[in-house]
Order: structure tokens, then C-alpha cells, then sequence
């Protein structure tokens, strides 16, 4: 497990090559919502910590064209996604998401990937 921190470089490395420099670090937790600026994050053997475990699908549809992503539905992207204590949290950008609000198509899923 690496630990990333914006600013901040590993030194303890034998052999390092510089391949860039982290700006900004941000973490989507929901496929297709807007995401959350990070100061740090954690890196596991999958990924980041908490990026994209939740994602919506059409159970009709197979492979990749089973996912429901902002190309097909842009106002998921007026939907933020924040990784707290082990779970997303979600909220509409213009305030807290009322319990009702269609997101997606009646035959849409939700699927959480496991941590």
C-alpha cells in the first residue's frame, strides 16, 4: 500500500525515475458523478481507495454497454460522490439529493464493487 500526498515526493526509494509531479488528486467514487478533490489518498493493489465503487448498469444490456455512464445520461454529472468512513456519499450540486429523484432509467441498477 503507497500513501499519495500532493507536494509531496518519496525519498526513501533506491531507484527512482521521475515521471511527473501530482498537482491535484481526485477520487470518483460513483461511476459517471462529479468527484471529490483529495489532499491524500491510498493507493491499493486494485487502484485508489474508494474510487468508482458504485456504478449503475442496465441489467438488459451485456459487457460494457451494460454500464450507464454520463455519455448516455449528462445530469449524472450534477450528482457529487464523496468516499466517507467506507461508503459513498451522494449529493445533488445544487443541494442534498430528495429521496425519489429518478437518476437513471426505470431498468437501472446500482452495483457496489467490493472493497
Amino acid at each position: 500500500m503507497y500513501v499519495l500526498r500532493k507536494g509531496i515526493e518519496r525519498s526513501d526509494i533506491e531507484v527512482s525515475i521521475n515521471v511527473g509531479h501530482i498537482s491535484e488528486i481526485y477520487r470518483f467514487p460513483v461511476k459517471s458523478f462529479a468527484g471529490e478533490r483529495l489532499e491524500s489518498c491510498i493507493i491499493e493493489h486494485y487502484g485508489m481507495r474508494g474510487d468508482r465503487v458504485c456504478s449503475f448498469y442496465d441489467e438488459t444490456k451485456t459487457d460494457w454497454f451494460k454500464y450507464i455512464t454520463a455519455r448516455n445520461i449528462p445530469n449524472m454529472l450534477n450528482y457529487q460522490a464523496r468516499f466517507v468512513d467506507g461508503a459513498s456519499r451522494l449529493q445533488a450540486l445544487t443541494g442534498v439529493a430528495t429521496v425519489g429523484t429518478r437518476i437513471c432509467p426505470p431498468n437501472c441498477k446500482a452495483r457496489r464493487r467490493p472493497l
